[in-house]
This record gives structure tokens, C-alpha cells and sequence, in this order.
């Protein structure tokens, strides 16, 4: 009953929030975790406030966690790796790459993104790459917009509107990112009841 309600709220808001062009705030919908090395970088927790930022828009809260956190040593949750000794032929002219269908894995080329942006939009554009490969990972399949930060390459005018902080969502990426976090909310129930009934 709970499962099956959880899930109608879930497609309700998607539905609802497919009519917003401009990611209006909405109410919290659901949390993600996302474990990812603090690295000491200034740039980085900036980028993650960003990024927090962009998704608080549609309704999704970030929680970031280090990786040696309890939650992120457990499995389930989405786990950022930054990369800094990227080969030049791995995923070639790409800031990242996401796992959509294995659910859980994204890696930042730090090194690339360090070398192609300037020091002062690091944490702009990091804070984007990452809303961009959540969102795959929310989503739960491979694929693009034809505009906003889920674009397959952003252009000089994206990146513009990046520094404004208004670079959105698309209205079908809301959908999707809020009822991949349904069947997530789904599939964490089912482990927590798995869990409950083996501990008896």
C-alpha cells in the first residue's frame, strides 16, 4: 500500500512538473545520496553546492557524502569517482561518463576539465557536469535533450547561461529525473523489507 502510494505521488509530481519550462522551485520530492572524495578543493564543494542547487529546483535533494561514509560503503547509492590521470583516448572530448542502466556509477575527468576551463569557471561548469550525469543516473537510460544542461554538447551560449545560473532542465528531464527517483524510492523500500524479514 505504502510502496504503491509512494509511487503515485511519485508519477503525480513527474506529470505535473513536465509543464514547467523554468524549473520553478518545487517541494522536496526525494533525496539522493551521492558519495564522492572531498579532494580539499575548494572548487569542488562549490561545484556540489551548484549542483545541489540545480536539482532543489525540481524537487530533489543532493546529499553529499564522503566515500568512506557508512551509507556509501553499503552499495546502492551513487558514487563519483574524479579522475586525475584520464587517458587522452577514454570517452575523447568529454568532461565525465555515467552508468545509467548499472544505476550507481559516474566518473569526473578532473584533469581534463582542469586543462579545458579556466581557473575562475571550474566550479560552474563541475557543478553542471555533475547535475548532467545525476540526472543520467536518475533517469535510468542513455540519452539527451535537444536543449538545457542535458544537451550532449554544450555550446558557448550554454555556458553563458551556466554563469547566470540559467541553464535549466528540460521539461521532459523533469519527468524522467523525478520518476527514475520513484522506482529508486521503490527499489530501496524493497531492499529495506528484504532486510527486515531475513533479520527476524
Amino acid at each position: 500500500m505504502q510502496i504503491k502510494l509512494m509511487w503515485a505521488l511519485a508519477i503525480g509530481t513527474a506529470t505535473a512538473a513536465a509543464g514547467l519550462a523554468d524549473n520553478a522551485n518545487w517541494p522536496e520530492q526525494g533525496v539522493v545520496t551521492v558519495c564522492m572524495s572531498r579532494r580539499g578543493n575548494a572548487a569542488v564543494f562549490q561545484a556540489q553546492e551548484i549542483t545541489s542547487r540545480i536539482f532543489a529546483r525540481v524537487g530533489v535533494r543532493i546529499e553529499w557524502q564522503s566515500e568512506q561514509h557508512p551509507r556509501c560503503l553499503v552499495g546502492g547509492t551513487i558514487t563519483v569517482t574524479m579522475s586525475d590521470r584520464t587517458p587522452s583516448n577514454e570517452h575523447a572530448g568529454e568532461f565525465a561518463f555515467s552508468m545509467p542502466y548499472q544505476g550507481t556509477r559516474i566518473v569526473v575527468f578532473y584533469d581534463r576539465l582542469q586543462s579545458s576551463v579556466t581557473r575562475s569557471r571550474i566550479q560552474t561548469v563541475l557543478g553542471h557536469v555533475l547535475a548532467h550525469e545525476i540526472a543520467h543516473i536518475l533517469q535510468g537510460i542513455s540519452r539527451h535533450s535537444a536543449s538545457g544542461i542535458m544537451k550532449p554538447k554544450w555550446t558557448s551560449r550554454d555556458y553563458v547561461d551556466m554563469q547566470a545560473d540559467a541553464l535549466k532542465f528540460s521539461e521532459d528531464d523533469v519527468f524522467l529525473i523525478l520518476r527514475g527517483l520513484g522506482d529508486r524510492t521503490i527499489q530501496v523500500s524493497h531492499q529495506g523489507s528484504t532486510v527486515a524479514t531475513s533479520a527476524k
